[in-house]
């Protein structure tokens, strides 16, 4: 399951906006993200989603990359010029920004909705993962993050608990 712990990421957008709940406007905001990682964040979408795009060949790469297990450096189909959409969602996660000078200064956001995945897979094995994070903040919260436009932030995204096995409480 797709998750972030204290990945270094751009907060490329925040876009306050208003929702309607029953006759009264709520307070939303939604947040681009920009995370440049290791192509084999793409495993958490699909097993098979890194292999798709990335191989190893040995007539290409540096030697001292075949010692790395696991490694797959080269892009299988580099003439992809445009970045690759994927349609899952994600609902229930909690977002953490790193913010002042601890854990407890941070910026927290529960429930978030993550979505709007596009996958710039990049030569060497980079991966740019950009995605939007809907959220639902306080005044005080929405002024922290537009401080942070543009710049470069930390972030822990954390799915929702499991639901035990026979459990049928979302019905």
């Amino acid at each position: 399951m797709f998750q972030l712990t204290a990945q270094k990421a751009k907060l490329s957008d925040v876009n306050p906006r208003a929702e309607k709940h029953g006759e009264d406007n709520m307070l939303a905001c939604d947040l681009k993200f920009e995370v440049t990682a290791a192509n084999d964040i793409l495993s958490q979408f699909d097993p098979d989603l890194r292999a798709a795009f990335y191989y190893l060949n040995g007539h290409k790469t540096q030697p001292d990359l075949f010692e790395t297990p696991g490694n797959l450096p080269d892009l299988r189909f580099p003439f992809i010029d445009k970045p690759l959409a994927w349609g899952k969602e994600f609902a229930g996660y909690r977002l953490e920004i790193a913010h002042g000078i601890d854990q407890s200064s941070a910026i927290f956001l529960d429930p978030v909705h993550v979505d709007g995945f596009r996958f710039e897979m990049q030569e060497g094995g980079t991966v740019v993962l950009t995605m939007r994070v809907q959220c639902h903040p306080d005044a005080p919260t929405i002024g922290m993050l537009c401080d942070k436009i543009q710049g470069d932030v930390e972030l822990t995204l954390t799915p929702p608990p499991a639901l035990p096995v026979g459990d049928d409480s979302d019905k």
